[in-house]
């Protein structure tokens, strides 16, 4: 709630076993997202609605678990903060932004020997 999380929607991630900052580190992503999603569905007409900003937190949130965990670092909620979540939002959107980069340079040419419909010698 420390994220602009109305507690109804914090209630829903707890109803759906997101107990603590341990549960929500080993959803994935996409996972982090469909259960976002559920909630919403789930809810419809209910009045129930994450918007955007909160659910770029708990993404943050979500984001700055990984490495804690990676490096036996503990982490707790008590540390959680607005301005660390915003702080941890950006690095999680340029860090996507360097695989997008990365993934889209062409750094080996294929020889033209290796190109496709290329007339191989047959042994």
């Amino acid at each position: 709630m420390r994220l602009s999380l109305f507690e109804v929607a914090a209630r829903e991630f707890t109803n759906n076993g997101i107990n603590g900052l341990e549960q929500l580190r080993m959803l994935t992503t996409d996972g982090l997202d469909c259960l976002i999603k559920q909630i919403h569905k789930d809810n419809q007409g209910a009045g129930l609605f994450i918007p955007f900003p909160p659910q770029e937190s708990v993404h943050a949130m979500h984001f700055w678990t990984n490495p804690k965990h990676i490096l036996g670092i503990p982490f707790e909620l008590d540390q959680v903060t607005k301005e660390l979540a915003t702080t941890w939002n950006h690095a999680r959107k340029a860090e996507a932004e360097a695989t997008k980069l990365v993934a889209s340079l062409d750094l080996v040419k294929q020889p033209d020997a290796f190109k496709k419909e290329t007339k191989w010698k047959q042994l």
